[in-house]
């Protein structure tokens, strides 16, 4: 693995192999040199998608993911300590649950799915269970090899939660703020830690991208292509990213059209109760990120402010997760939201960009720098985005989740909400 240093200050990571063309053909046992361990094969990204929501990784798999690695989830809460095994995560409804585990299996499946299951080789089975009761609207029961302390997620309403919520104390982010981390790139926080609702992991979004986020991938007989590596994939909070930028780009409108109502149904952003944050608290954000500059500090370097809010004012597409690969075919995930005059609150669609590594070229760092790219399936306007929880960002990865009510480690706070 060699750095490549590119136009405006980002650094991308060449992988390249010496093996002869040949060993390129149609047999179905070959290993790809650039990726032995199958990381970016179908089962690879599946099991990245999953334990990125359930347990946090934000990092490359390991390259025994297939048999040995295990991982802690931190998803949910244990409200029985007696089922070590069974976290309870809040969700607004059934057909949220649906959407939950849609996310978990990219399968989509609705309200009135009363069960499925979901199969990948090397990773395991989920089986969703509609239940439709007051006090439980579904259950997702998990037999992952890479997951051995989790059997079991139940989706409840919030009102089914204990009386002592989550944790003790005030959340130390709320929706909105800024951190900038080691390698100097900034994060918003696009939903917060919040007692009440039993979320006790704060989750973040950048634009921003290091020298492992968008890699150069160099096959003999294939051309080269710039591919999106270890992004992250969290569907909802890509949707709350896009719902919080434009309204923060757009607040004139946003209290003309929603004013005091909740922002999304019966509750406030991010699906929290409209209490965890105001729209008069998002109006004082909005102008605290004009007059701080904050616009500035996140956008992608090698965009204006002006054209990267005009983003949030259109058809938004957000290039997400990682690359996969198999044999000389790319594949290429990617979110679009069409709903701009009703601040992206409809349903995103979901899709994959296919590239004929033979004859065409993906280059993902166009968009990641420019917001620009030549991709017909894709579009030409995108932003490239990664994901990150309050535990992976502040790197306690072998530790518990970080304390709701203090700062995250090793980022700066560069923004944050305070009411003033």
């Amino acid at each position: 693995m060699a750095a490549l240093t590119v136009g405006l200050g980002m650094n991308f990571v060449a992988c390249s192999s010496d093996d002869d063309d040949d060993k390129k053909d149609n047999n179905e046992d070959y290993t790809d040199p650039n990726d032995p361990y199958g990381k970016n094969s179908a089962a690879g990204i599946a099991c990245y998608n999953l334990l990125s929501q359930l347990a946090g990784v934000s990092d490359d798999l390991p390259d025994n993911w297939k048999n040995g690695a295990t991982f802690d989830p931190i998803e949910g809460m244990v409200l029985d300590e007696s089922k070590p095994f069974v976290r309870t995560v809040v969700v607004d409804d059934l057909a949220d649950a649906a959407d939950y585990y849609s996310n978990l299996t990219n399968k989509t499946i609705s309200s009135s799915t009363t069960s499925d299951t979901w199969t990948m080789e090397d990773v395991g089975t989920l089986t969703y269970t509609a239940t439709n009761q007051s006090y439980c609207y579904a259950t997702i029961d998990v037999k992952v090899k890479q997951l051995p302390k989790l059997t079991q997620l139940k989706l409840i309403p919030q009102s089914a939660l204990p009386m002592n919520g989550a944790f003790e104390g005030t959340p130390y982010y709320r929706y909105g703020d800024v951190v900038r981390d080691e390698d100097g790139c900034h994060w918003i926080c696009v939903l917060p830690c919040y007692q009440p609702s039993g979320k006790e992991t704060s989750y973040w979004m950048s634009f921003q991208h290091n020298n492992s986020s968008i890699i150069s991938l160099a096959i003999p007989g294939l051309k080269e292509q710039f591919v999106p590596n270890k992004l992250g994939s969290q569907k909802n909070c890509m949707m709350y990213l896009a719902q919080l930028l434009a309204v923060l780009s757009r607040p004139s409108e946003f209290e003309q059209k929603v004013g005091s109502q909740n922002f999304n149904g019966n509750d406030g952003f991010a699906k929290l109760p409209s209490d965890a944050m105001p729209n008069a608290d998002i109006l004082k954000a909005a102008q605290y990120w004009d007059q701080d500059g904050i616009w500035d500090k996140v956008k992608p370097s090698g965009m204006s402010t002006s054209d990267f809010k005009s983003y949030f004012n259109q058809q938004l597409t957000f290039i997400y997760n990682n690359y996969q690969q198999n044999k000389s075919k790319l594949v290429l995930t990617y979110s679009r939201y069409s709903d701009a005059s009703n601040f992206y609150r409809g349903t995103p669609q979901t899709g994959e960009a296919d590239v004929d590594m033979t004859s065409a070229v993906f280059n993902a760092r166009n968009y990641a720098l420019n917001g620009t790219g030549d991709n017909s399936t894709i579009g030409n306007k995108a932003l490239v985005v990664r994901y990150k929880n309050g535990k992976t960002l502040s790197g306690m990865m072998a530790l518990g989740n970080p304390d709701p009510t203090q700062p995250l480690d090793k980022v700066k706070t560069v923004y944050r909400f305070l009411g003033k």
